[in-house]
């Protein structure tokens, strides 16, 4: 789209790039690509047309997000496939009460996100009742390096990021993130067949994704983030810690 000159609005996108996730994972859904399109936090809905998937109806309502609202994510160099991950929620259906617990969890995230209460976000992130129990077991060492991330001091929450290896922390105190992902690191490369972790520092992109060229340092204005700021937050941290 963007080397045919952008024709198309963003969520004209959708359809074509459900077809994307068919091929990859063997089912057409908008979970990952709708965020990734429209950035942000938002809450989505969509009605799938089974016949044509371009006539599949999604809508995406954005919530504000807390400016002070970091995330951690750290990814362990293991293979896992998104197809085998959707097969395990297949064969172990949701019951009763982890629908209603996860309903909750569910609620705790939105309002906490809403009125900034970052404890209340965290509560709903580790209350997450089925998805996180049963794919953090094909993730090694994924169990004690997400009980390390969240038990960690300025930690709120944290989970597995989608079908994983990733796996995410919260906080509203960037440096608290780092030291974190420092010791989950510690605890995936006890194992030996993990060689190395990717780690990363982020807050909410409210743009969703794009191309950065020679606009970049426009990119980095809008986008809300004080990157000078954070830079002299990981010296700070890295020379505290040497």
């Amino acid at each position: 789209v963007y080397l045919l000159g952008n024709p198309l609005a963003r969520m004209d996108v959708v359809g074509g790039a459900m077809e994307g996730e068919r091929v990859a994972c063997g089912s057409a859904h908008p979970d990952n690509v709708v965020p990734t399109l429209m950035g942000g936090f938002g809450i989505m809905h969509s009605q799938f047309d089974p016949v044509d998937i371009f006539r599949t109806k999604v809508s995406y309502q954005k919530l504000a997000v807390p400016f002070n609202l970091w995330f951690g994510i750290i990814t362990p160099r293991v293979h896992l496939e998104t197809r085998k991950m959707r097969e395990v929620l297949r064969d172990n259906p949701i019951i009763w009460e982890q629908n209603i617990t996860n309903k909750k969890a569910q609620d705790d995230v939105i309002e906490g996100i809403k009125s900034s209460d970052f404890e209340r976000i965290g509560r709903g992130i580790n209350a997450e009742a089925w998805v996180t129990p049963l794919r953090i077991k094909y993730i090694p060492q994924g169990d004690e390096a997400l009980r390390v991330g969240r038990s960690h001091h300025g930690i709120y929450g944290g989970s597995i990021s989608g079908s994983g290896p990733s796996l995410f922390i919260v906080s509203d105190n960037s440096i608290s993130v780092l030291e974190a992902l420092h010791a989950m690191e510690e605890v995936f490369l006890k194992n030996a067949d993990i060689p190395f972790c990717d780690k990363h520092l982020t807050q909410v992109n409210s743009h969703g994704a794009c191309v950065i060229d020679q606009n970049i340092s426009n990119f980095i204005k809008d986008s809300g983030v004080d990157y000078h700021q954070e830079f002299h937050q990981k010296n700070a941290y890295e020379s505290h810690n040497s």
